[in-house]
């Protein structure tokens, strides 16, 4: 079977969070460890001292979330990780939610702009806080410093345009980025690029299409 129809097998059935998730599940077994976590980090070619720095959090995070009693994490109850400070395109059942998916977009200029910052996304973070307040202020603490990692690390990796702030252009992502992002399918085409770079293989580098 070819990686390809492996990968769509092994997503069969599975909720969009799921799919997200499943990309650090290298084997398949419905768990993902920190070794695994760590080893796709690189794969997307993530820094070793962001690794080092980002894996153990995740993981004391998410396994406690995911009701594992080890530091690793459960695919199966990945929605129970739905922390405070998220950007609300989860739903509870871990599908996309195309009202909070828009709004990303309307947040300071018209419904349907073409892209989102960092900026922006951070303050609708910011402005949704933790409604649910399940664990407290030490939970909301740590949902918001968690978030601020997740959203930095996805800018760095993935931006593809850059949208006037002010004087200056910021990394931005666009809405085809975003929806592969939160369907699950961008990190296995971010890894396979870099897997290609890797091996040799010229890929012309398209320059970030720029929005004021």
């Amino acid at each position: 079977m070819s990686d390809a129809k492996a990968l769509r097998a092994r997503q069969r059935g599975l909720t969009a969070l799921q799919r997200h998730a499943a990309f650090f599940d290298t084997d398949g077994d419905g768990i993902i460890t920190p070794e695994e976590t760590a080893g796709r980090m690189r794969d997307l070619g993530v820094p070793a001292v962001i690794r080092a720095a980002f894996v153990p959090v995740v993981h004391a995070f998410l396994s406690r979330l995911t009701e594992r009693k080890d530091s690793s994490i459960s695919l199966e109850r990945i929605t129970l990780g739905k922390h405070a400070f998220d950007t609300g395109v989860y739903d509870s059942r871990g599908e996309v939610d195309e009202q909070a998916f828009e709004a990303l977009f309307a947040r300071g200029g018209a419904a349907g702009a073409p892209c989102v910052t960092r900026k922006q996304m951070r303050a609708i973070i910011r402005a949704r806080g933790d409604r649910d307040r399940r664990y407290g202020r030490f939970g909301a603490v740590m949902g918001y410093l968690f978030s601020g990692i997740e959203v930095w690390i996805l800018y760095v990796l993935a931006h593809d345009a850059e949208k006037r702030e002010g004087f200056f252009y910021r990394p931005a992502l666009t809405r085809r980025r975003l929806r592969s992002f939160y369907e699950g399918h961008l990190f296995f085409a971010l890894e396979r690029r870099t897997r290609m770079r890797r091996a040799g293989v010229h890929l012309p580098k398209g320059k970030a299409r720029r929005y004021d």
